[in-house]
């Protein structure tokens, strides 16, 4: 049986507590709760099913890779939109995560089934598919006025996969330490 995985970045604790609270914001004055089945994440690889011995030759090649990556900061700013469907946390990117997005990409393409031609915009999402569009716009006017600010290092990458309708970590890969 095929299951659907994808690979991501995730904050730590804490920030995914702060993250969350405004997914709930979202599920409670829009409506929007799609967001809350996976944890706060920069996705580098969008979701893919996979074969149990896929996924295996797929961790395999993220565990070699993965530890000779140097660990990276990365910044959060303010909220953003994809008009009219989508709030997010915006990602200010930098050549580090543009780089281990593309290389993991890269060594990982003899395996994706889609590949996503736009261009890399890094994000983390607070409100997407479950949001109408009419609680779109109730929700950016919301959320645009909401400073937001944070960091954090990422030291290591992650594999989730999709059980019970909730996004599950699978697996962590260490960068280089």
């Amino acid at each position: 049986m095929d299951n659907l995985y994808f690979i991501a970045l995730l904050p730590p604790e804490d920030l995914q507590f702060s993250v969350n609270q405004f997914k709930e914001i979202a599920w409670e004055k829009f409506h929007s709760r799609q967001a809350l089945k996976s944890p706060p994440h920069i996705t580098l690889v969008p979701p893919q099913r996979w074969k149990a011995s896929t996924a295996a030759m797929v961790k395999k090649k993220m565990q070699n890779w993965a530890g000779g990556q140097i660990p990276f900061s990365i910044q959060l700013q303010d909220f953003g939109a994809f008009v009219p469907r989508v709030v997010y946390i915006q990602v200010v990117s930098t050549p580090a995560l543009e780089t281990i997005h593309q290389e993991c990409n890269q060594i990982l393409k003899p395996y994706l089934e889609k590949i996503d031609p736009r261009p890399y915009h890094p994000h983390m999402t607070i409100a997407f598919k479950d949001l109408s569009q009419s609680a779109f716009y109730r929700a950016w006017d919301y959320f645009r006025q909401i400073p937001f600010t944070s960091s954090f290092r990422v030291d290591s990458i992650t594999l989730l996969i999709h059980q019970e309708g909730r996004w599950k970590v699978e697996d962590n890969w260490l960068l280089r330490q």
